[in-house]
């Protein structure tokens, strides 16, 4: 299953069906993007998981698409593939500090504790998530 695109609800109910559809069962998924919604991610990611597919990115892999790689069994960086992680941020893009607000400031903060979480529980190495 080659997987390529702004992750989305939609996307996510894409693979969901390709996925249930698939015979013979999908035992592979190929991943391109720069990423897209964080939640449809998690949720993308912990899918993955369920059907026990290894993830493999030939491109290029970036934001919420590292989250849908970590969702794979094995996962395979092929030669000359990339992959590209930030901390949460708004769909807008980056925001300065002193420009969000109370309630926006702690979404991001909850966003970034719910990915470092869900990096630890993929076997992620400390030293990766603290930077």
């Amino acid at each position: 299953l080659k997987v390529k695109g702004s992750i989305s609800g939609r996307m996510e109910s894409a693979i969901r069906q390709a996925l249930q559809d698939a015979s013979p069962k999908v035992q592979l998924v190929e991943l391109e993007s720069t990423g897209g919604m964080m939640h449809p991610s998690f949720r993308i990611a912990r899918l993955l998981e369920a059907h026990k597919v290894d993830t493999v990115v030939k491109g290029k892999c970036a934001s919420g698409c590292l989250i849908l790689f970590l969702g794979g069994k094995r996962r395979i960086v092929a030669h000359g593939a990339r992959l590209g992680v930030h901390p949460p941020q708004f769909a807008s893009g980056r925001v300065a500090d002193d420009q969000l607000n109370a309630p926006a400031r702690a979404s991001l903060v909850s966003s970034a504790e719910k990915l470092r979480a869900f990096y630890r529980a993929q076997g992620v190495r400390e030293r990766f998530i603290s930077k």
